[in-house]
């Protein structure tokens, strides 16, 4: 899929696809988001959050409900996702704790530009060619790297900037190379020779465990 055409007078987006939840520091991006609709040019901003979690309610007051932040609840794998990625222009994920960052992948494969936190799985796989990563925790840092996206909107280097993310993932990341990187590890792991671990205890050598005192 790719993203579509859009009128002039349409605001720009921002999409995360995830967990509502601590560990995903959402209260980043939304001091990120914040901090980026004062200025005149991007007070139109819109934010909009797929998926759920317990800091949902406490993010909505965080903006006193405002109506540029669109909650859009857990969605099913599929193209509901797709059309919001598709009408979106960046996407954000604050998480200084992705194993990987398939989501930002999808999206990539969308034309989104990608922004992530400069930690764990999103070091390898957030290339310059998908996207820019943000300092940890750091919404200042998070803005900073939202702002320079938004600024080439509409701009021919943004449109081969999202053509080269499609071709990126399709080079590599797509499932039938995944695949074949997968079955290539599994023949590696089955040819080699086999690790000597000391034998495990049969059931009968295992000492039970002493009972406990009954209380006084």
């Amino acid at each position: 899929p790719v993203a579509v055409p859009r009128p002039a007078d349409d605001p720009p987006k921002l999409v995360y696809v995830g967990r509502l939840s601590q560990e995903k520091q959402m209260p980043v991006l939304f001091e990120a988001w914040r901090s980026l609709v004062q200025e005149p040019a991007l007070a139109p901003l819109e934010l909009h959050l797929v998926g759920d979690g317990p800091l949902r309610g406490r993010l909505a007051r965080s903006v006193d409900n405002d109506p540029r932040v669109v909650f859009h609840g857990p969605q099913p794998y599929g193209e509901t996702i797709v059309e919001l990625l598709r009408t979106a222009d960046v996407f954000v994920n604050p998480s200084p704790n992705e194993a990987f960052g398939l989501a930002g992948l999808e999206a990539a494969a969308c034309g989104l530009p990608v922004i992530a936190a400069a930690r764990g799985g999103p070091l390898d796989v957030i290339t310059p060619e998908i996207g820019r990563l943000a300092v940890p925790g750091d919404a200042a840092s998070f803005a900073h790297q939202i702002r320079t996206e938004l600024q080439q909107l509409g701009t021919p280097e943004a449109h081969r900037a999202a053509s080269v993310r499609r071709k990126w993932i399709e080079q590599h990341h797509s499932w039938r190379l995944c695949f074949a990187r997968l079955l290539q590890l599994y023949r590696r792991m089955r040819d080699a020779p086999a690790l000597n671990w000391p034998p495990m205890p049969e059931p009968t050598d295992l000492q039970p465990a002493p009972e406990e005192a009954p209380p006084s």
